[in-house]
């Protein structure tokens, strides 16, 4: 691809970004402008933002896999919670 090429598609509109599309996403919804707008502007949320039981699991993290080495747990129950992205 020439850069030619690459300035010409960086600088058109992307779909997403379109107001067309962006009207029909909040018409879909059944939402007004304003509440979209709010919605979008609220900061975005984590897990830990919702009721949960991290800070329990986290503190049982050395005896799940100290009982998956010793083959009482499957491994996938340390794997699942504590290797996930490796």
């Amino acid at each position: 691809m020439s850069r030619e090429t690459a300035l010409e598609r960086t600088s058109k509109i992307n779909s997403i970004e379109d107001p067309r599309v962006i009207d029909l996403c909040i018409k879909r919804l059944g939402l007004t402008r304003p509440e979209f707008d709010q919605i979008v502007a609220t900061p975005p949320r984590t897990f830990h933002d919702y009721p949960n039981n991290y800070r329990l699991i986290r503190r049982l993290r050395w005896p799940i896999q100290t009982l998956s080495r010793l083959n009482l747990l499957p491994e996938s129950a340390y794997d699942k919670y504590f290797n996930c992205g490796t």
